[in-house]
């Protein structure tokens, strides 16, 4: 091993002993100056001559096209309504409990009176059952309760 590393020191040695004398012929002797070259005047020349034809090119990529005239913006789409679910269902007032038991007409304000397992009341429309359901209106079928969703549903007199 270290035979190669002797080796590998004489051969950059050498190496380096070679670029310095190369070195110093340089510095010794200069090369010689150069003169200036004469200016020719071509443009006369270029005149007298014919213009070359321009290139033609092979058509890699199709033929050349006029330029397309512009597209006019397009249009937002308009907006399509979704579909909504239909409402649902109110379950049947009756088997809530609520049954119609009177009509009472006192003018141009009609009542109902609705018992309920927990009371009789008497409202009117407008007026809210404790379930939260709203009286509609009340005519000389019933009494048409909705929750706010669904369509009212009817509440007749017992058969």
């Amino acid at each position: 091993m270290r035979f190669v590393a002797a080796l590998l020191t004489l051969i950059a040695l050498t190496a380096a002993a070679l670029a310095g004398q190369g070195l110093w012929h340089e510095v010794k002797d200069p090369p010689p100056a150069l003169t200036p070259l004469a200016i020719v005047d071509t443009s006369e020349a270029q005149i007298a001559t014919e213009p070359e034809p321009p290139r033609v090119w092979p058509a890699l990529f199709g033929e050349p096209q006029p330029p397309m005239p512009p597209q006019p913006e397009p249009q937002p789409p308009t907006p399509v309504a979704e579909p909504q679910p239909p409402k649902p269902q109110m379950p049947p007032i009756e088997s809530l409990g609520y049954t119609l038991t009177g009509l009472v007409q006192s003018g141009d304000v009609t009542l109902a009176m609705i018992s309920h397992p927990t009371g009789q009341k008497v409202l009117r429309a407008g007026d809210r059952l404790d379930d939260g359901y709203l009286i509609d209106r009340i005519d000389h079928d019933g009494v048409w309760i909705t929750d706010g969703q669904a369509d009212p549903a009817l509440l007749g007199f017992a058969q």
